[in-house]
């Protein structure tokens, strides 16, 4: 595990989700130098980008960064093959077929999909309220946002004029 070290305790022969020291229900974001969660790294008063070196994400070797770790092109391989069906199969949810993700689709894009969210929520518009899509792909003429207190377009709900719903 050469080149990685623990944000936790600084020993090198584990990871954070691993250190025997870590709490997820105190997990927040952390400085990478001294383990502070004050500051992050850029803040640190010990940090010198001077001496800053880049290490991959997924091995731990200095001489080349995540996007071009061999590993990472092992591991893709493997996630990308299919799999047996059953119920740990991938579902894609370009065409619904079971097997392969979005990514390995032999279907041409599907417009009128839904791209599922990390959350696992429906994707909702910020442009006209509707579920389904996002604003980027919103079907309807930019109207601006929407408020969430009138429901009118142009303004939000904190620059709303009209009495809040939940005054009344």
């Amino acid at each position: 595990m050469s080149g990685k070290a623990c944000h936790i305790c600084g020993e090198t022969d584990h990871l954070k989700r691993d250190c025997p020291q870590f709490d997820p229900s105190e997990d927040r974001k952390a400085c990478h130098i001294c383990g502070s969660t004050d500051h992050l790294k850029r803040d640190c008063p010990s940090y010198d980008p001077s001496t800053d070196v880049k290490a991959c994400h997924i091995c731990g070797e200095t001489d080349h960064l995540k996007r071009d770790c061999p590993q990472r092109s092992e591991r893709s391989e493997r996630e990308s093959r299919p799999r047996q069906s059953g119920s740990n199969g991938k579902t894609c949810w370009n065409c619904g077929g079971t097997g392969h993700l979005f990514r390995d689709c032999p279907e041409p894009e599907n417009p009128d999909a839904k791209r599922p969210t990390r959350s696992g929520r429906e994707q909702k518009c910020y442009n006209c309220g509707e579920l389904g899509h996002i604003s980027r792909d919103c079907p309807s003429q930019h109207l601006g946002p929407k408020c969430y207190n009138c429901g009118k377009f142009g303004h939000i709900s904190s620059a709303c004029e009209e009495a809040s719903v939940q005054d009344e």
